[in-house]
Order: C-alpha cells, then structure tokens, then sequence
C-alpha cells in the first residue's frame, strides 16, 4: 500500500485571488453604499422638516403668527438629521404670514457636498430634484 501526499488548506496564490475579489467588490460597492447612506439621511431630514412645517400650521393657528424658534415646535429629530444638518425658520416681514425651512448640512458630515434643503408655508420644496 502506498502512501500519498496529501495537502490540505490553501495556497498563498490562491488566498492572494481571494483578497483582490474582494477588494474589487469592495471598491465597487462602496460608493453605492455611501449614496444609500446619504439618501437615507436626506429622507430623515425631510421627514422632520415637514414635521416642522406642520407644526407651523398648528402654532399659527394657537398664535396668529409663525415661530421662527425650533423649540417652540416642539419636534424632535434623529441624531442621524442633527449629526448632519442645521435648520433654520426664517420669516418674511410680508404682511401675509410666510416661513422658509432650510436645512443646511453640516460642513464636516457625510452630507456636506448635498447642498442645502428648504421647503416654505406653501409646500414648495427645493431642491425638486433632492425630493
């Protein structure tokens, strides 16, 4: 009876292969991942923005008068929205009662090349093409 050599396990080309398919996978998917991210940040922030744009109706309502005060609102937003944007309430000194929402992102975050989201007291929202 004879006795072969067997080897068992991997050889280093082998594992070499395996380590550049999955560096390619990685360098491919990475970038779709980080847009997946960013979109999923951007749809928090516009979920809170028209939160807040509802709770502007509500304190017209009780007030005669918009707030530009996000605290008085009383909404609160994920930490996901607060770690990547600042927003903003600005009224018009129109005589007809009018607000701009404006999330900005914040210059160190995942969000920064984004650009900036507004959404006003007649639903119009910019940009359209970041709705």
């Amino acid at each position: 009876m004879s006795l072969k050599n067997s080897h068992q396990g991997f050889s280093l080309i082998e594992l070499l292969v395996v380590v550049a398919i999955i560096g390619i996978l990685g360098f491919v998917a990475y970038p779709s991942y980080q847009d997946f991210i960013k979109e999923g940040i951007r749809n928090s922030a516009q979920s809170y923005m028209l939160e807040l744009a509802s709770q502007e109706a509500n304190y017209l309502q009780d007030n005669r008068a918009y707030t530009t005060t996000l605290t008085d609102l009383n909404v609160t937003a994920s930490n996901e929205v607060i770690d990547n944007y600042t927003f903003t309430i600005s009224i018009s000194s129109n005589t007809v009662p009018n607000y701009l929402i404006t999330a900005t992102p914040i210059s160190t975050g995942i969000m920064a090349s984004d650009g900036n989201l507004t959404l006003n007291h007649l639903g119009v929202k910019a940009p359209a093409a970041k709705w």
